[in-house]
């Protein structure tokens, strides 16, 4: 699927928020949510198998949620075997609900491009100004 490097390249990041909880970045692909504390969500709560689903990535920058085993989750209040979750939207695996949305942009340091991309336009000011004294 895609590494943690290929994620940083993007502009937008995935988070999950479990209602009445808290919210969790999530950083790597594929992602299991299940009482097992191995899986990236460690949810204790009842309903929830040891490894309940998993969310992926997908090739079109899509994140899918796929139920693993005899697990049962539930989007929309619909049973989903597997499903391409939208911005905003909510699925329950056993008594916890969560809602996926895009997180804040992280904006990436440019410094040193800026700064060539500066002189540069410096640099080509600079020579035209000579051409036209010149002439």
């Amino acid at each position: 699927m895609f590494s943690a490097s290929d994620l940083r390249n993007w502009l937008v990041q995935f988070q999950l928020t479990v209602v009445q909880g808290g919210t969790v970045l999530m950083e790597r692909f594929p992602f299991v949510i299940g009482r097992d504390p191995s899986c990236e969500l460690s949810v204790p709560v009842s309903g929830i198998f040891s490894r309940h689903a998993e969310l992926r990535l997908m090739s079109q920058g899509m994140v899918e949620i796929v139920p693993l085993g005899e697990a049962l989750v539930l989007v929309n209040e619909q049973p989903v075997v597997a499903y391409r979750l939208k911005n905003g939207e909510r699925f329950r695996c056993g008594a916890a609900e969560f809602q996926f949305s895009l997180s804040p942009g992280r904006l990436r340091r440019l410094g040193m491009r800026e700064t060539l991309f500066w002189l540069a336009a410096v640099f080509l000011f600079l020579l035209q100004v000579l051409i036209v004294l010149r002439l």
